[in-house]
């Protein structure tokens, strides 16, 4: 299950990253009407999704409770970041510094991400090193 849960976590990292190729693809093409941000605003739905996923498998996984409360932040991170992608208050300065505070949790979102691929992985090394070690303590009938 650890490995299961690392892959998770970093399949989400990469799909931070690609939002913001989206978001800055889109936001190059406004004298475009066909272009809109419904690429970016759909992969963040299943973002979110992901990282709630992602708590789970840390549960399952038995992680650590700093691992937990990591996964439970990129999933609370998730969820301001998608109230704050619905918000639509007009062609206003609120409007405005909202979608900039956007930006800005999605680069906390990427850096809790990344601590948290660093548990995971860490998560692995440890259970590969307690079987090792298990296996190796057993003791030899003669």
């Amino acid at each position: 299950m650890p490995r299961v849960f690392a892959t998770s976590v970093y399949a989400l990292g990469w799909g931070v990253l690609i939002q913001f190729f989206l978001a800055g693809y889109a936001a190059a093409q406004f004298d475009v009407p066909f272009v809109s941000f419904s690429e970016h605003r759909n992969l963040g739905h299943i973002l979110v999704a992901l990282s709630l996923i992602n708590l789970v498998l840390a549960l399952l996984a038995r992680g650590s409770r700093g691992t937990l409360g990591m996964a439970a932040a990129v999933f609370a991170l998730m969820m301001v970041q998608m109230a704050i992608g619905r918000s639509n208050l007009g062609d206003n300065t609120v409007t405005h510094v909202m979608f900039g505070i956007h930006a800005i949790n999605a680069l906390v979102i990427m850096r809790v991400n990344m601590l948290l691929a660093k548990r995971a992985k860490r998560l692995i090394e440890d259970r590969a090193h307690r079987k090792r070690t298990s296996e190796v303590e057993e003791p030899v009938s003669i």
